[in-house]
């Protein structure tokens, strides 16, 4: 909430300031919409909820896709391509995510990119979805409306999450069928996939191997490989959030009737959809586009040309004005004018600043001399040893010789950001299931029916680490190690890993227990000692429908409210020295983030 005031309340101010332009009618246009009067604008025309003329700098093919925009799509796409492998190769529905695991997804969603998604959901589409948590009817027939849990931070409360099923059949969440025959649903990134898109889906290979198995071949339907995400147009988030919005949504895929078994034609049965608060975004002022109104609005001079600058979200000033070849800039000035200096200057001021001067005496024929630095010299060292390591000489080297060391790692925390929160959010919903969902939860509906929790299954985790990978083309391998015994139904350790095969092709992966290996236990070295007390605590709410048709309005169950749970954060985790893998023949960097269950007595939590 104070984010949403404060990106109103700067909006506000300009419009004081500054003479009307294109800018502030784009500005005036998203102010005129609000929580109070947005239910009765959409029903008079539901598309006036969405801003197609705003065009967002995130995504323009002109620009460095935004950070929002990169970290969203991969989230998506990784969300995305898990349901969809883990609802097309479970042999059955009982091997299938039980309910609490859509709803603990989300919440780790949002609990670990809080900084970039105001919201995380799932919909799958009416007659697609077979759940098989209803443990009293003999047989599980398709959900006849939509199922769609949605995740989010109620007024921006710090570690609080509240997960809302929004595939009712009530007058005030409407299903995305209005009737029978028209498709309609106000949210813009409902028709991006569904009902049919023209982007066909692609076939994923899957080499998997577990211990005491044979190994065998998966293919799997993901996402299109080129296109697997996509972004929609400004929207207001009418009735949830109260907010403008974009959204990133990556399909997820199923076969047309996994009811019959008989898996011959994949189609599009759901999206994932991760929110994105318009503040995230910026605009370009620099721009010279019909169709984007903050283009043309930089108040760069004519000696200077316009460059967009990232990170000052829907406000005048998001640019700097560099001068032109032939020009340089005064005596005083150090670097290109800030588009903010410009924006806020008297006439006076702008009359009398911000220009260039032009070159007129040209010096040639200078010779410029650099000395060689200490740090060539080191980078040369570091890619000698990358050039001198390889899997024919890897095993006959001492362990520590096939390390760099830590000057590797300088800024690792900032350059590979989008890969440690990928392995924070495993570990916050692993640390989520593993302290609240447990078999014997039983929960009856309003109709007398049961809904029976599930525990975790081998599928499920491979299935994590899968699309871990498949999401983040930097990303080499990702793995899930559970101490000897601690995962419930293995006989000693269990340790899905999942890694990339670029020789066999870009969408050739290999899956296996980590356990073939042998021991890993001194992986857990670098986070075994992390401290209980250090951990954060997380709070979250859980409303499910009250009956299985969606008819009626959600109904909370006692068992999910005030639901708490210890998790690691990025603080937590640890990234290591690089080193040759010589299992797989890859310098990699490893990242360590712990995840923790509960003890016996359920009174504490225990490293896992």
């Amino acid at each position: 909430m104070s984010l949403r005031c404060c990106f109103v309340c700067m909006l506000l101010l300009f419009n004081m300031s500054s003479g009307q332009d294109a800018f502030d009618h784009a500005v005036d246009k998203l102010l005129s919409i609000n929580a109070d009067n947005c239910h009765s604008i959409a029903a008079e025309n539901e598309k006036a909820l969405v801003s197609e003329d705003v065009q967002l700098v995130g995504s323009s093919t002109k620009q460095q896709q935004q950070e929002s925009i990169t970290v969203a799509s991969k989230l998506a796409h990784n969300r995305a391509f898990f349901y969809s492998f883990v609802l097309q190769h479970s042999n059955n529905t009982d091997e299938e995510p039980g309910f609490l695991y859509y709803y603990y997804s989300a919440i780790a969603d949002v609990a670990v990119y809080g900084d970039v998604t105001s919201g995380s959901s799932v919909v799958f589409d009416r007659k697609t979805f077979w759940p098989n948590w209803y443990r009293s009817l003999p047989s599980q027939p398709p959900l006849k409306m939509d199922f769609f849990p949605y995740a989010r931070r109620p007024d921006q409360q710090i570690n609080s999450f509240l997960v809302e099923e929004e595939g009712i059949d009530a007058a005030s969440m409407p299903s995305a069928y209005k009737d029978d025959n028209k498709y309609l649903w106000p949210k813009a990134w409902f028709s991006k996939w569904m009902p049919r898109s023209m982007d066909p889906p692609v076939l994923y290979t899957i080499v998997m191997e577990k211990l005491f198995h044979p190994k065998k071949h998966i293919q799997v339907y993901g996402p299109p490989e080129k296109a697997a995400v996509k972004l929609t147009p400004p929207y207001f988030e009418c009735g949830l959030i109260n907010e403008w919005i974009s959204s990133v949504v990556s399909p997820v895929i199923n076969f047309e009737r996994p009811d019959l078994n008989i898996p011959v034609v994949p189609r599009y049965t759901g999206a994932v959809n991760i929110d994105i608060p318009l503040p995230n975004f910026d605009v370009d002022q620099c721009g010279m586009s019909t169709n984007n109104p903050f283009s043309g609005t930089a108040k760069c001079k004519p000696t200077t040309q316009c460059i967009a600058v990232h990170g000052y979200g829907i406000a005048r000033g998001g640019y700097m004005c560099a001068c032109k070849p032939g020009f340089r800039y005064p005596s005083g000035q150090h670097g290109p004018f800030i588009g903010f200096d410009l924006e806020d200057a008297s006439p006076e001021v702008y009359r009398e600043r911000f220009d260039c001067i032009r070159i007129i005496d040209q010096i040639d024929g200078v010779e410029v001399r650099t000395k060689r630095s200490a740090g060539r010299d080191a980078l040369d060292e570091i890619m000698n040893k990358l050039e001198e390591i390889t899997l024919d000489n890897c095993h006959l080297l001492p362990y520590e010789e096939t390390e760099l060391d830590q000057r590797f790692l300088y800024m690792a925390d900032m350059v590979l950001r989008t890969q440690e929160l990928a392995a924070v959010r495993t570990a916050n919903f692993l640390s989520n299931y593993l302290q609240n969902a447990y078999e014997d939860i039983t929960i009856i509906d309003q109709n007398n029916e049961e809904l029976k929790s599930r525990d975790l299954t081998e599928e499920q985790l491979f299935g994590e680490v899968l699309a871990n990978v498949v999401a983040d083309g930097n990303l080499f391998g990702s793995a899930i190690l559970f101490q000897s015994l601690a995962f419930k139904g293995s006989t000693g350790r269990f340790g899905p890993y999942a890694f990339r095969e670029p020789a066999k092709g870009e969408r050739h992966f290999y899956a296996e227990d980590f356990a073939i290996l042998g021991g890993y236990e001194f992986y857990f070295e670098t986070t075994q000692k992390t401290p209980i007390e250090s951990l954060d605590r997380f709070y979250s709410k859980i409303d499910i429908r009250a009956r299985r048709d969606g008819s009626g309005a959600p109904s909370t169950m006692n068992v999910f409210t005030n639901q708490t749970y210890l998790a690691a954060t990025t603080r937590h985790g640890k990234w290591n020295q690089p080193f040759f893998d010589c299992f797989h023949g890859n310098w990699v960097v490893p990242y360590f983030v712990p995840f923790f269950m509960n003890t016996k007595n359920k009174q504490s939590v225990t490293f896992a």
